[in-house]
């Protein structure tokens, strides 16, 4: 199951960084990024400290099925559960953030994410009837993205 995923990310990998293999060979590649994914995945566990809640841990575009009517958005469904694990929702949102950002994007505009974020899951947890501050406080959502 994690071959397919390491496969899909090591042929995305080359294909944004073509220059990659003239400095080391392709199966060198394919090796390191095997270690770094699995050790990726070994981090992702049921936390003991943070609320922990279904992680989908491939939340790419391509994973997400719309429908429209026209130009208008009326639904949307996650596809792709091969990666799923039980662990803070900080989780998705970091591994998200950090394989589809460079850098300085995170470094600049972090907190303004995870505000808005919390934002929108706030909304969310509202609609429910729920409290977002007794569901997630703020600070522990915070703690957990760092």
């Amino acid at each position: 199951m994690a071959d397919v995923g390491i496969e899909t990310i090591t042929d995305y990998l080359i294909f944004l960084y073509p220059n990659v293999v003239q400095k080391i060979s392709m199966q060198e590649f394919q090796k390191r990024s095997k270690i770094a994914f699995d050790s990726f995945q070994q981090k992702l566990k049921k936390s003991n400290i943070y609320r922990n809640t279904l992680w989908h841990g491939d939340l790419w575009t391509t994973n997400i099925l719309f429908k429209f009517d026209n130009i208008i958005s009326l639904d949307c469904r996650l596809v792709d559960f091969q990666l799923i694990r039980y662990c803070p929702p900080a989780q998705d949102l970091m591994s998200h953030l950090y394989l589809t950002t460079e850098k300085k994007t995170r470094v600049q505009f972090l907190p303004l994410l995870l505000q808005e974020y919390y934002k929108e899951l706030r909304n969310i947890v509202t609609s429910f009837g729920l409290d977002v501050k007794q569901v997630l406080p703020f600070k522990e959502f915070q703690a957990s993205c760092e």
